[in-house]
C-alpha cells in the first residue's frame, strides 16, 4: 500500500514539475501599466491574435504532457501486468490513441485558422 502510495505522489509530482517547467515562460502583463484602460476601446486585432496565440499554445503543451503521462502509464501498466491485464489494456488502447489524435487535431485545425486569421487581417 505505501508503495503505490509513493509511486502516485512521485508520478504527481514528476508531472508538476514538467508543467511548471513547460509553462513557466508563459506571462500575461503589460509593458506600461499607465496604459491599461479598463473600459476597452475595441483594441486592435493584432492584441487578439496574440492573446489566442498564447492560450493555444499553452493548451497544446498540456495536451501533449497529459497524452505523454497517460501514454506512460499504460505502457508500464503493460509491460508488469498479468496476460489478462494485458487484454484489458489493448481495449483501452484504441479510445486513448483515437482521444490524443483528436485533441492535438483540434489544436492544429485552431492553430491554421489563427495564422490565417494573422494573414488576413
Amino acid at each position: 500500500m505505501k508503495k503505490i502510495n509513493k509511486k502516485k505522489i512521485i508520478s504527481i509530482a514528476l508531472i508538476f514539475l514538467i508543467f511548471t517547467i513547460c509553462t513557466s515562460n508563459i506571462v500575461i502583463g503589460i509593458s506600461n501599466p499607465d496604459s491599461y484602460d479598463p473600459r476597452g476601446k475595441g483594441g486592435s486585432s493584432g492584441e487578439f491574435l496574440n492573446r489566442v496565440s498564447g492560450v493555444l499554445g499553452t493548451i497544446r503543451v498540456i495536451a501533449i504532457i497529459v497524452s505523454v503521462g497517460v501514454l506512460m502509464v499504460i505502457g508500464i501498466k503493460y509491460l508488469f501486468g498479468s496476460i489478462e491485464q494485458k487484454a484489458d489494456l489493448k481495449k483501452t488502447m484504441m479510445p486513448y490513441l483515437i482521444g490524443s489524435f483528436m485533441v492535438i487535431a483540434i489544436i492544429s485545425i485552431l492553430e491554421i485558422i489563427e495564422t490565417a486569421a494573422e494573414n488576413f487581417g
